[in-house]
């Protein structure tokens, strides 16, 4: 209830029922479509028309690229059979149990060999509870590689390059991830065919920006070398963003800045920007059907089928990209371009903020549920979508600092806390309601050697694998001749949430 003054020029000579009524009747309330404002709950239908959210809502649904809810519903069985499901309905999450369920099935996915026989783990270790309970978090960190292509980005003049065209980065941390993006995409064989750089999730777009100057300046090196007359084609850049973002880098595109810098040197050394097309697109992950927003911005014969209605053998020319792909974005974004997947030359995702994942929209609940079920024990409750939330909760542990960790394993809340001033994606990992359940508590009950940081990274890279099942099995399983893996792509100092999920070309053997 709002105060009498909040309430404007109700006179003070009203019976103070009359006036009571007048204020209620004018209760302000959050706007539906946008809750970042209110609104009086009585003008609640004429606010609706002119809304400016709900205008673009509107537009949004009248492009042809629209389609509700197109790539939700995730992949895979919601659940287990309605039996089994009424049956562990009943029970109650052990978090203990679930906590060495989960290390155990990091180790048998990621470290399968540490306990055969003959290695250091076996001869100090007796049992795999016993060496899951002492792995640490570094030895945890080691089971995937790290390749973090910065340093020879940042020699090959990435720096000077977002400098001179006055791109704001975000800071030398994403300008490290950014460049080792960008790194990876020139070191495995990804520039060679892409023409298509398809960003999703872009935001300010400054990942796009970089990687489709790389690739057309590629293109132009191999033109020029090869004396080819192809030269004038550009490389599409199409950027798929729900809102509106400031800074953007699309105002590169829009500046004509001279090509020379006054050392003399050429600018275009590092990426040829000239040679990129952009198109942005605005719409939900949820409801962009990928073809028909491609052919908007210009990219042609993405919906050809033969006769008998199967896709026909294109040219693998799309390379999608994504920094930081909050939560369920990941999910919705693999789903999206399942549909040209004939056309995808790679993919390169980082994923981020684990702890906001859906478990309907959720693309690998078939691999999760098996991999869960093999790292279970007798009486282990059975993978279902309780079990997930709770690991998505704890994935957020490997934000906690250990320096600050109080006995309870909680850090304090501080104005000075490094990471919520560095991470843009912080979640919290605390929970005063639910104790028993709180990752610092679980770790600390249990001892374990990795810590609640160690717990946390186990279930982000659990949740990761399956997206990665999914890519395999789906999206890159008929005709195309490469790899589908995940590495860290910077160190974890630099952001805890350092995964890469990728998918690249085998490179050609000569003949």
């Amino acid at each position: 209830m709002y105060k009498d003054q909040d309430i404007c020029r109700i006179a003070d000579n009203l019976d103070p029922a009359v006036k009571r009524r007048k204020i209620e009747t004018r209760r302000r309330i959050p706007c539906p479509v946008d809750p970042s404002h209110t609104i009086y709950e009585t003008n609640l239908k004429k606010h609706l028309l002119i809304c400016p959210k709900a205008k673009e809502a509107r537009e949004e649904r009248q492009k042809n690229y629209y389609q509700h809810n197109i790539n939700t519903g995730g992949h895979g069985a919601h659940s287990m059979n309605l039996k089994a499901k009424n049956e562990e309905s009943k029970k109650n999450i052990d978090p203990l149990s679930f906590a060495l369920q989960i290390l155990m099935a990091y180790k048998q996915i990621f470290l399968p060999d540490a306990m055969k026989k003959g290695t250091d783990q076996a001869q100090s270790c007796g049992t795999d509870e016993e060496y899951i309970r002492s792995m640490t978090k570094e030895e945890m960190c080691q089971a995937i590689p790290t390749q973090n292509n910065f340093p020879s980005e940042a020699k090959r003049g990435i720096e000077s390059l977002v400098t001179s065209h006055r791109v704001k980065i975000g800071g030398a941390k994403h300008l490290e991830q950014i460049g080792s993006i960008a790194g990876f995409v020139r070191n495995n064989n990804l520039l060679e065919n892409s023409e298509v750089v398809l960003e999703m999730g872009a935001g300010r777009a400054t990942t796009g920006f970089i990687v489709s100057g790389v690739v057309a300046r590629s293109k132009y090196a191999t033109a020029r070398a090869s004396n080819m007359e192809d030269l004038k084609k550009k490389v599409k850049l199409v950027l798929v963003e729900r809102g509106s973002s400031r800074a953007k880098a699309d105002a590169v595109f829009r500046r004509n800045l001279p090509t020379e810098g006054q050392d003399g040197q050429k600018k275009e050394d590092y990426c040829k920007v000239d040679d990129v097309e952009k198109h942005r697109i605005k719409c939900d992950l949820s409801h962009v059907n990928i073809p028909c927003a491609l052919e908007d911005a210009g990219v042609s014969a993405f919906t050809s089928t033969r006769i008998d209605g199967t896709a026909e053998d294109h040219k693998r020319d799309t390379l999608v990209v994504a920094k930081h792909l909050c939560g369920a974005g990941t999910d919705l974004a693999l789903k999206s371009i399942h549909s040209i997947r004939h056309r995808l030359n790679g993919c390169v995702l980082a994923t981020c903020c684990h702890g906001v994942c859906d478990w309907s929209l959720y693309v690998g609940r078939d691999i999760l549920i098996n991999i869960m079920a093999e790292a279970a024990k007798e009486g282990d409750q059975l993978f279902c979508e309780e079990s997930f939330n709770l690991m998505k909760r704890w994935a957020c542990g490997t934000i906690i600092p250990i320096a600050t960790a109080n006995h309870s394993g909680i850090a304090p809340e501080t104005k000075t806390d490094p990471v919520k001033k560095d991470d843009d994606h912080f979640i919290s990992a605390v929970d005063n309601k639910r104790d028993n359940l709180n990752v610092a508590r679980v770790s600390e009950a249990l001892n374990l050697g990795c810590g609640p940081q160690g717990l946390g990274r186990a279930c982000q890279r659990l949740i990761d694998y399956g997206r990665m099942q999914y890519m395999r099995n789906e999206l890159f399983k008929e005709g195309y001749y490469g790899d589908v893996d995940m590495c860290h792509y910077v160190d974890s100092s630099v952001t805890p949430q350092n995964a890469l999920l990728f998918s690249r070309p085998a490179r050609k053997i000569a003949n």
